[in-house]
């Protein structure tokens, strides 16, 4: 029994003793797979710090946000190269001129918003464009300014330190500028009246003018010039603006440029969308809905109108239905007749061509080729020899008719009777003759017949009349004679 408590004991010491030994050997192992998972990161030298000033107020850019530290996309742009790249930021917000003055004298390392402009790089060495804006001029709403050029003699307010004060400054443009600390001043000064024009870019001046519930001022014209928007360093910092290349590269290639860019200016564009459609339908659909109501009401009450007038029109229809047949059947006897009518009847243009005419002129001119005969004039076929007709725009709206002595086709002289009245326009031209011709032939062949009796019985009459004349001298003669004869029977009875 105690040989057993004795093997017993002994066994229990051995299993204590392996159990430690491998705790501590799996402690041991533990320890050195830990210390060969950590990252180098740790291990390594600590990242490099640099100073980063941010303009106080340039929203959405940089600004100071109501806890009062640094904001914008530029700032999100520079921790997000930062973490690319390997450094790190401490950013504060200050006032533009005085993260300009530290940059130029290197008591900082990076501004995240400066224009390039070859003016500047005896100072500053830029990145490539984190993005490019446009700079406008804002003026009043009642103004005509849209060109730099009608800025000669006016009043401009800048911003201090902004591009555009060094650009006027350096150029000396002939105009009043009065520089202020930074651009809401800016808009809030122009906003009052007492200044033609200030120049920003579009961006910022839409924040600011949002922010401060600016209406009266509006960009105008087109953009008076397109700057690249850089990370800026010291002019001894190339090296620092080679990595801020190589982070901008990775950023734009990860994605996490386009997450920053949605970040900062979708919203805005989203208010913009926003307001536009409060605007379209304020103004646009709320008005049409108003007439579209309006047409409605109209509508309903045009109803009973159109109803009454629908059934006014048709009879009315129904009464020019009858009109036109009646017309038309008017028309038609009235081509019935011209066809038809034995008198010879034409339409002649004002030189004489004929325009239409009925069978019984074909027939009256011995031409039965109708297409023939309106190549032709009437008086083609007048004779020379006899008084033409020739009428004009002269002849007043009356009836005229002459005698003419006609050759028809077919080469036989006839006398015709011809009866015509000019037709004319508002302002007194011909435009046809209407007319027809009548065959007086026989009239005329009595009439030279009678003529022709009747210069007969003249020539009869004269001759009787001379005959007379000579026996009444006869009779004069015989009676002298006569009275000589008694003369002398007297003589010899006595």
């Amino acid at each position: 029994m105690k040989r057993k408590m004795k093997l017993g004991r002994r066994f229990t010491l051995h299993i204590s003793f392996f159990t430690k030994f491998f705790t501590q050997i799996i402690l041991c192992i533990s320890i050195t797979l830990l210390l060969i998972s950590l990252s180098p990161s740790v291990l390594a030298d600590p990242l490099p710090v640099y100073q980063y000033w941010a303009d106080e107020n340039y929203p959405p850019f940089e600004f100071k946000d109501p806890t009062g530290e640094a904001a914008g996309f530029s700032v999100d742009i520079v921790r997000a190269i930062g973490e690319e790249t390997g450094f790190e930021i401490n950013v504060t917000p200050h006032p533009w001129t005085e993260v300009k003055d530290a940059l130029t004298d290197h008591t900082i390392d990076l501004s995240g918003t400066m224009a390039y402009d070859l003016n500047r790089t005896d100072r500053f060495v830029f990145s490539v464009p984190i993005t490019t804006l446009n700079w406008y001029l804002y003026v009043p709403d009642n103004s005509s300014i849209n060109s730099l050029n009608q800025l000669i003699g006016k009043r401009i307010i800048l911003a201090k330190g902004d591009i555009w004060e060094e650009k006027l400054k350096g150029e000396n443009f002939p105009a009043e500028i009065t520089i202020v600390s930074d651009y809401r001043d800016q808009l809030k000064q122009l906003s009052t009246g007492g200044f033609d024009a200030a120049i920003i870019n579009k961006p910022v001046a839409s924040y600011l003018m949002e922010d401060e519930g600016i209406k009266n001022i509006k960009p105008s014209g087109q953009a008076i010039s397109r700057l690249n928007l850089c990370i800026a360093a010291h002019i001894s910092d190339p090296a620092l603006i080679n990595q801020i290349n190589e982070g901008i590269l990775i950023i734009t290639r990860n994605g996490k440029y386009d997450e920053i860019s949605k970040k900062w200016f979708a919203p805005a564009e989203r208010e913009i969308e926003s307001k536009m459609y409060r605007q379209i339908f304020f103004y646009v659909l709320l008005p049409i809905l108003a007439i579209i109501g309006v047409i409605i009401l109209w509508n309903r009450s045009l109803q009973k109108i159109v109803t009454t007038r629908t059934a006014d029109l048709r009879m009315e229809l129904s009464a020019r239905e009858s009109v036109e047949n009646a017309l038309r059947k008017s028309k038609q006897l009235y081509k019935s007749l011209f066809m038809e009518v034995p008198v010879a009847l034409y339409r002649l243009d004002a030189e004489g061509n004929f325009l239409d005419f009925n069978p019984a002129l074909q027939h009256l001119l011995a031409c039965h080729d109708r297409e023939m005969l309106l190549q032709m004039k009437l008086w083609d076929f007048i004779e020379d020899s006899t008084a033409g007709w020739h009428p004009d725009d002269s002849l007043p709206d009356s009836d005229y008719s002459h005698e003419l002595r006609i050759q028809t086709y077919a080469g036989q002289i006839i006398w015709a009777l011809n009866s015509y009245k000019p037709v004319k326009n508002n302002d007194g031209i011909i435009r046809y003759y209407n007319g027809s011709l009548k065959n007086i032939t026989i009239r005329k062949r009595v009439e030279e017949d009678l003529l022709r009796k009747n210069e007969e019985l003249q020539t009869a009459y004269e001759e009787i009349l001379s005959s007379e004349e000579e026996l009444r001298s006869n009779y004069k003669e015989l009676a002298v004679s006569q009275q000589a004869l008694e003369v002398s029977e007297n003589r010899y009875s006595l």
